[in-house]
């Protein structure tokens, strides 16, 4: 799964920096797109890289403690291989980011959304809990996984605007 993932992740990160070196953003509703410097993108893209990567490993550890305290046996590749597929979408949907008239917010949120669904089919198939267990564990990963990437997102995005400053 992490030889998926990984490229998953280094192309639209790629596609997603040339964007916004040739295209821009826009920052703000009324406001007409900017390019921005390449020094920015790159660690906008670099911080990007590293919380998802983050998210996905973290977050499989967590799910994984979440699963043995509800007493479904599983282990770590198990919980890695559902979380990476279930954020898949999340990651995949940065692709439409290349467009600056497009809030990033919005397209995470679509992201989201799929996200959503398909970790529903990811818990079932890949976890194998008892039907009493799956939908709490459906939901409780849901829940943690959808607020680690708002939270990630919400840090790289603080990078690319200027909030957050970090050394070169």
């Amino acid at each position: 799964m992490l030889l998926t993932l990984v490229p998953l992740l280094a192309v639209v990160g790629v596609a997603e920096g040339y964007c916004l070196v040739h295209w821009g953003n826009q920052f703000g509703e009324f406001t007409a797109p900017r390019p921005i410097a390449e020094g920015l993108v790159i660690r906008y893209e670099a911080v990007h890289f590293l919380l998802a990567l983050l998210v996905v490993f973290g977050g499989a550890g967590l799910l994984q403690g979440i699963a043995t305290s509800s007493a479904v046996s599983t282990n770590y590749g198990d919980c890695f291989a559902t979380v990476a597929l279930g954020l898949s979408p999340v990651f995949l949907l940065r692709g439409l980011d290349c467009a600056p008239s497009i809030n990033t917010w919005i397209c995470w949120g679509i992201g989201a959304l799929l996200a959503w669904r398909s970790l529903y089919h990811a818990v079932a198939l890949m976890l194998t809990p008892d039907h009493t267990k799956g939908f709490g564990l459906y939901l409780l990963s849901t829940l943690m996984l959808l607020l680690l990437s708002g939270l990630s997102h919400f840090v790289a995005v603080a990078v690319l605007q200027g909030d957050v400053k970090l050394p070169v």
